[in-house]
């Protein structure tokens, strides 16, 4: 296995073990991204895989899955719902990969060492590695655009999708406090309900019905 010659990969894990906060993380992450567009994307080309997928979780104890060069493959959990982003556009944008399912509460050592994180999504091409739904859906969207080109050419208008993206996730937190606390339910609807309403503004400002405008993605009118 050529784990231990990804040397970016045991940088960036030294990064992470030593930054703390969420931004650093973040800010770590998407430096990795950069060095790894820089090294290994100036052109791609996908190999159509041969299995595109299979159900079972790999688990602590299963063996490394050999790859197969020029061959995509998303770590994934069938449940995941981070992990369900890179899914959705990796199929809105046709592009050919294999899945890996992994057993996140007995991960597989070699899942550790691929990615520190120890989280899914990871996509992994040939010797890069790149985790965190965000930064692969960014990172695909990149390497693939064409017509299917999900983010704004517009700086500032991708910052502000940034901004929406970041706080989908405190929406769901709510969702996920109703559940924990049915006395609450109530009090969280009226909190949902609130941080709902700034996101029908945007989309009021943007002319909708999407967020990209008149199509679900970027506006190519």
């Amino acid at each position: 296995m050529a784990l231990g010659r990804q040397k970016v990969i045991c940088a960036m894990a030294q990064q992470l073990l030593t930054k703390g906060s969420a931004s650093s993380r973040l800010e770590c992450i998407m430096q990795h991204v950069s060095n790894s567009r820089k090294a290994n994307t100036s052109s791609i080309s996908l190999e159509q895989p041969k299995i595109t997928h299979d159900e079972k979780a790999l688990a602590q104890g299963a063996p490394f899955p050999p790859t197969t060069p020029g061959v995509l493959r998303l770590y994934n959990m069938r449940f995941c719902p981070f992990a369900q982003r890179t899914k959705l556009v990796l199929e809105h944008k046709k592009i050919p990969y294999e899945t890996i399912n992994i057993n996140l509460k007995y991960k597989p050592d070699w899942f550790v060492e691929l990615s520190p994180i120890g989280l899914v999504p990871v996509l992994q091409l040939n010797d890069l590695v790149l985790p965190e739904s965000t930064a692969t859906c960014d990172w695909l969207d990149d390497m693939f655009p064409g017509e299917t080109r999900l983010t704004p050419e517009d700086t500032l208008r991708r910052a502000w999708d940034r901004v929406l993206l970041e706080n989908v996730g405190k929406i769901s937190d709510v969702f996920y406090q109703i559940r924990r606390n049915a006395d609450m339910k109530d009090k969280t609807l009226a909190k949902l309900e609130k941080k709902l309403q700034w996101f029908e503004q945007i989309l009021s400002e943007r002319r909708g019905p999407y967020f990209g405008g008149k199509t679900f993605c970027r506006d190519l009118s």
